[in-house]
């Protein structure tokens, strides 16, 4: 993928199988640095860690670096939420969000319809009776993507389940993040996209690009990847689109592997 953005977007994590992992992928987004993704050290703790006090003040201390004076900062608070996504390979899944409000109540407060909120999003996996490791966090402490967060889900490929986030943001330019996860028996295991990305750039026309996020790309009902495809230098934004790659792939264990490629002209 050749323009930058898009080239973030594309990346997805590897790591050892299963609960052997002690890394969590973590997104964010900061005014001083803009969008980041990389991989920070995970633990097991009981559920009431991810809930407690101390971690919506570790949030809370996050955020207030963009508050613009101390009297601002002293009217937020924390609003914390959590869903059991169910239990998809026998262990509990759960997402919980930590979201940013002022202290006057929901009466003088909007964040109900807001589009834009400050919040993180985790999503733990137990790891033993009462036990969770967290392996994922999104950061959303610079408003970077839209509220509310979107809830961790389960789909089915052929016979192999996957778990999946995927959040809008306010880019034009990559317009959404994601990771997939192999769920197999007691191993969870993030999809390696690497030779689908490959056979995605092998297909483009010369002299153009993808521009499609592979988290808006993959259809995994239909187990392919779709991406627009834009002439390179394009007047504008909406410029220039020359059609569509499509590659079909398969899955064998996390390895999404292609098995051909099209290229289809004017989008159709």
């Amino acid at each position: 993928m050749r323009q930058m953005a898009v080239a973030v977007a594309f990346l997805f994590t590897v790591w050892a199988t299963g609960f052997a992992q002690s890394e969590r992928v973590e997104m964010g987004w900061t005014g001083e640095n803009g969008y980041f993704e990389r991989r920070t050290p995970s633990s097991d703790h009981p559920l009431q860690f991810y809930v407690s006090a101390e971690r919506q003040q570790e949030f809370l201390r996050a955020e207030t670096d963009n508050c613009a004076t101390k009297s601002v900062c002293d009217e937020l608070k924390v609003e914390v939420s959590q869903q059991e996504i169910g239990k998809p390979f026998g262990k509990k899944i759960i997402q919980i969000t930590c979201a940013l409000k002022t202290k006057a109540g929901d009466a003088n407060d909007s964040s109900a319809n807001q589009t834009v909120r400050s919040y993180w999003k985790s999503i733990i996996a137990e790891t033993s009776p009462g036990m969770y490791r967290e392996i994922f966090l999104l950061r959303n402490e610079g408003a970077f993507w839209a509220w509310p967060p979107s809830t961790v889900g389960v789909m089915k490929a052929d016979d192999t389940k996957v778990l999946f986030t995927n959040d809008s943001t306010s880019s034009r330019d990559m317009w959404c993040t994601g990771e997939f996860w192999v769920l197999q028996k007691s191993e969870l295991t993030p999809v390696d996209f690497s030779a689908v990305s490959a056979a995605i750039d092998k297909a483009v026309p010369a002299g153009a690009a993808a521009v499609t996020p592979m988290c808006a790309a993959v259809k995994f009902e239909k187990l392919e990847a779709r991406t627009d495809v834009q002439k390179l230098n394009a007047e504008c934004r909406a410029c220039g689109f020359e059609g569509s790659v499509i590659v079909k792939f398969k899955l064998e264990g996390s390895r999404a592997v292609p098995l051909s490629s099209a290229v289809l002209r004017d989008g159709k």
